[in-house]
């Protein structure tokens, strides 16, 4: 998982902190965790209905190939 912290006003003196929370909420995230909040994304932004196994492979694919699991040391870009 990477989390990628973007602020667009000059007011972004907590966003390291911010990542830092959003880091860890993300490092105990599954893949089972993942899959309804992707199938939501899609259904709301494409109108794409996705099962569960339809979702999983789509979401291997996007990584470059099958994965058991989400590593638990996410990545923080600011």
């Amino acid at each position: 998982m990477v989390v990628v912290e973007l602020k667009r006003d000059s007011v972004s003196g907590y966003a390291d902190l911010q990542a830092i929370r959003y880091a860890a909420m993300v490092s105990s995230m599954t893949i089972d965790k993942v899959l309804p909040y992707y199938i939501a994304y899609r259904k709301k932004h494409y109108a794409e209905e996705l099962g569960a196994d339809a979702a999983r492979n789509r979401l291997g694919k996007f990584v470059s190939g099958t994965f058991a699991e989400f590593s638990t040391r996410p990545r923080i870009i600011l």
